[in-house]
């Protein structure tokens, strides 16, 4: 609807709209045509192009255009076209295959100042992160992998540190056995090589691959296990981000800071010893230059810690407005918006970059405190080594001196590393936020577990008392839903748009948990609350509005498991009418399904239908299933749920009557609560009825079979 708002706002001499009122309830359908096609509607002096599918908007049109299978067929008045014969049940309506009406619909939205604003994605840690982070790699990369990279490097640390005492000895010989030094100099070092090699091949090709693999893995787990509103309350670009920036800064600058700051404490510890060793007392001097560095690393750590979450966070709005853009790319182009756009773009693009820019001065702000401390320690250093010329041995004060004067460029760097290490940790605690996620199955984990060819047996379906609502402020959205379906019925629920039809489904499938949703609900006498999650819904087949098919073979899509055999499938491709299509594919069920492709939105929906025969469970439920379909996939559809769901439970929502006005039972819904039920029969005798009113309104007057 704001799509179609924004185009009667555009006051353009032409205005395009591709099917936008087939997702609206009878009323609302009725009075936006009305308002918009009238006698004084907005669009009177526009030329207007309406796709659609609805027979009855055409007596408004000037001029009719029949299309089939790609080309014109007809041009003229309805009256012209109909005294040629021609069955309007045959249109195919005109959809696009690259983008979702609903999408487009949003692409104006500024949904980024709200995500950029989020609290869960913006939100930033002043306290330690603890060893949360750390705890999570170690599990992500197993932790015999993570110990084994972690004791290479220490090894290659105190290889380092070895090299020293061997050349300290070395300067010992006065020059003999030179060649034997020399030979055990170069073995040394060899070994190092290999030392050093190891060690970055367990960090980079072992640890940093099974840790980031892992925790991939356990992040898609948990998002597919997680409450639904989870994705009610957060965008698609925070969950892109976690899944993309976040993963890469826990396998590059994370990996790589935990094997620097191993290295960089190894030597820091192999110095401390040999300073205790040759001048006991200069180990005096490392207390106040401790104390010097952490207090510098508090101090930026808790700023730098803020400015990565910043970082990071910065990236979802820049994310999610390319997405929305890319949706919507046909409707910003019909609009002339490509420099609004370029300039949001560029805008998001400026602040993403704005952490990484005061981050990188507070790394050069510390690198000079610590340039500034190097050349103090240095000055100290110079007069000890005067001082002290005469009482220690020369070789032992040559190591201590030495490793005094490296100490402070040592802890420089493990300082500098250990920065990078917090703020690496920062991303892979916000990947542990992902993987902890409450997920949906605990509440009912102790629920019963059903064998799934024995229940449900009939399909019949009680509810009683049922309340639910998105959020505790807000109004329930159902209100004391309660009713009975027997086994085999087939029932239609229609309303207004937000009358709580879509709401009833979702308590049905239990999509919302105490305390949002309260009641009994039953089917064969279980309770959803005493049943778990998996296999109560798997006692449902459900096809929503938008026919979901995934990116893969049509045989993937029919059967996912791979457990039928190729001619069961074609026998539900046959009993759905899509037998034809598929054969005239060229990888026939090897054909991978895309955004694009060659199957209209109505053979989609019907693939999708051919899906709910080859799952054979008691209970179908079809949300708006038919409502942007022509009038002949529409009767196919009817016509398959009469036949091969015969047997079966049906809970039918819809806006166009004629696809429920034969069913056995009709729930009318208004402000989340059942106002009217009855027979189509019953209901449609009592012309003070919401349900009279609403067929009405689409042309109907009694049941088809009637």
């Amino acid at each position: 609807m704001q799509a179609l708002a924004r185009a009667v706002y555009a006051n353009a001499p032409w205005t395009l709209l591709d099917d936008p009122l087939s997702a609206l309830d009878a009323h609302t359908e009725a009075h936006v045509f009305s308002s918009l096609f009238g006698s004084n509607g907005l669009l009177q002096g526009r030329a207007v192009i309406l796709v659609t599918h609805n027979v009855n908007h055409l007596n408004s049109a000037g001029s009719v255009l029949v299309m089939e299978k790609g080309q014109l067929q007809y041009n003229g008045t309805l009256q012209e076209i109909t005294s040629t014969g021609y069955d309007f049940k045959g249109i195919e309506p005109v959809h696009s295959n690259e983008g979702d009406p609903k999408e487009i619909d949003q692409t104006f939205e500024d949904k980024s100042e709200k995500e950029e604003s989020s609290p869960d994605e913006a939100a930033i840690s002043k306290k330690s992160l603890g060893f949360t982070p750390y705890i999570f790699y170690g599990q992500m990369a197993t932790w015999k992998f993570a110990l084994a990279g972690v004791l290479l490097v220490a090894l290659t640390g105190l290889m380092k540190l070895g090299l020293q005492v061997y050349l300290k000895e070395w300067s010992t010989t006065n020059g003999r056995h030179t060649g034997a030094w020399i030979g055990g100099f170069a073995g040394f070092n060899a070994a190092w090589v290999v030392a050093n090699g190891l060690a970055i091949w367990q960090f980079t090709c072992v640890m940093a691959c099974i840790a980031s693999i892992s925790a991939h893995n356990v992040e898609v787990k948990a998002l597919f296990a997680t409450v639904p509103s989870y994705f009610m309350a957060t965008s698609a670009g925070t969950i892109i981000n976690r899944l993309s920036q976040d993963i890469f800064l826990m396998d590059y600058e994370f990996t790589l800071a935990l094997a620097n700051w191993t290295l960089q404490i190894t030597t820091l510890v192999g110095m401390l010893v040999f300073i205790f060793v040759a001048t006991p007392w200069l180990t005096l001097s490392i207390i106040p230059l401790g104390a010097l560095y952490v207090a510098t690393l508090l101090f930026y750590t808790a700023t730098s810690k803020q400015l990565q979450h910043l970082q990071i966070a910065s990236k979802s709005p820049l994310y999610t407005l390319f997405s929305s853009t890319m949706t919507g790319l046909e409707t910003i182009r019909a609009y002339g918006a490509e420099a609004h756009f370029w300039s949001q773009n560029d805008h998001y693009l400026d602040r993403s970059q704005r952490p990484f820019y005061l981050r990188f001065a507070g790394m050069r702000f510390l690198r000079t405190i610590l340039c500034l401390i190097s050349f103090i320690v240095a000055v100290g250093l110079a007069v000890l080594a005067v001082g002290l010329r005469h009482s220690t041995d020369p070789s032992l004060l040559g190591l201590g001196l030495s490793n005094l004067t490296n100490l402070a460029l040592q802890l420089s760097l493990l300082l500098m590393t250990f920065a990078n290490l917090e703020n690496g940790s920062v991303a892979v605690s916000r990947i542990h936020e992902i993987a902890s996620l409450p997920a949906e199955e605990n509440s009912v984990a102790k629920g019963t577990s059903p064998k799934m060819g024995q229940w449900p047996s009939a399909g019949e379906i009680k509810f009683e008392d049922v309340r639910l609502t998105y959020k505790q402020d807000l109004a329930p959205a159902l209100d004391g839903i309660s009713f009975h379906i027997k086994a085999g019925q087939k029932i239609g629920i229609c309303g207004q748009s937000g009358s709580g039809k879509s709401s009833l489904i979702l308590s049905l499938f239990h999509g919302l948990q105490a305390p949002l949703i309260s009641g009994k609900i039953t089917i064969d006498g279980l309770e959803a609350k005493d049943t778990s999650l998996g296999p109560w819904r798997r006692a449902m087949s459900l096809v929503v509005q938008d026919a979901f098919l995934w990116h893969a073979s049509l045989r993937d899509n029919l059967d996912p498991e791979r457990k039928l055999e190729d001619t069961v499938l074609w026998s539900a491709l046959e009993h759905v009418g899509m037998k034809d299509a598929v054969t005239e594919l060229q990888d026939k069920l090897d054909t991978v399904i895309d955004d694009g492709g060659s199957l209209s939105k109505g053979q989609k929906q019907l693939l999708c239908l051919a899906r709910v025969l080859l799952h054979k469970r008691k209970i179908v439920v079809l949300d708006e299933a038919s409502s942007s379909l022509d009038t002949k996939t529409d009767e196919k559809m009817h016509e398959v749920i009469n036949t091969e769901l015969a047997g079966c439970t049906v809970l039918a929502v819809a806006h166009r009557i004629a696809t429920i006005i034969d069913y056995d039972w009709i729930l009318v819904m208004h402000e989340g609560k059942i106002v009217e039920s009855g027979t189509p029969e019953e209901l449609l005798s009592l012309e003070t009825s919401k349900f009279f009113s609403l067929a009405a309104s689409q042309g109907i007057s009694k049941p088809t079979g009637v």
